[in-house]
């Protein structure tokens, strides 16, 4: 992928992100067909796609971040960690397996309860500030538009602990984690 240029038009660096993570994806279902038609192993074919959406996760969120003024850059670069988990952390990603990220925060990153979306009404979880409301929606709709299918929890430590505690398929997730971004440390808490 080419890394990206400031722009003064709004969204060209989210939009080279995104068109670069497309292509590379595009290629590397490609060569993934090819090479499954040539008889490679599908678990190193796993680990290849893997290894293009890793990159394609890491730019985009670079370039989301990017954008955002410095202060709120460095604060959702403080507090947020991106967390791959599940069989894409084990690097098990098959052509049709979806993306299993978790936004893992501090806690002061985000409100106290859900707040109602002003675009559709229904209760969802937005940021104390702006800036990661964004940070967390945009992520999503990049990965989206980069074709990419999106399983995406944005949890603290706590909420994380509690909900796997409470349910064996959030557990069994959780069991294999792998930062793509951020600090590892928060990671390491679970």
């Amino acid at each position: 992928m080419t890394k990206s240029v400031a722009s003064n038009e709004s969204g060209r660096i989210l939009r080279q992100s995104v068109e670069d993570a497309t292509s590379l994806l595009k290629e590397v279902a490609e060569d993934i067909r090819v090479q499954h038609a040539a008889g490679k192993d599908g678990l190193s074919l796993c680990r290849l796609r893997t290894k293009a959406v890793d990159r394609s996760v890491r730019e985009i969120w670079d370039a989301i971040l990017e954008e955002l003024p410095e202060s709120d850059r460095l604060e959702v670069g403080k507090r947020v960690t991106v967390v791959a988990h599940g069989g894409y952390a084990r690097g098990e990603m098959t052509p049709g397996s979806d993306v299993d990220l978790m936004l893992l925060h501090d806690k002061n990153a985000m409100p106290e309860g859900p707040v109602r979306s002003p675009s559709t009404g229904s209760p969802e979880t937005v940021g104390s500030s702006d800036a990661f409301a964004g940070v967390a929606s945009q992520l999503l709709r990049d990965l989206f538009d980069a074709g990419l299918e999106v399983g995406q929890s944005v949890r603290t430590v706590a909420e994380a602990t509690q909900l796997a505690a409470e349910d064996a398929t959030i557990f069994s997730s959780l069991l294999e984690l792998r930062v793509l971004a951020g600090d590892a440390a928060r990671c390491h808490k679970l």
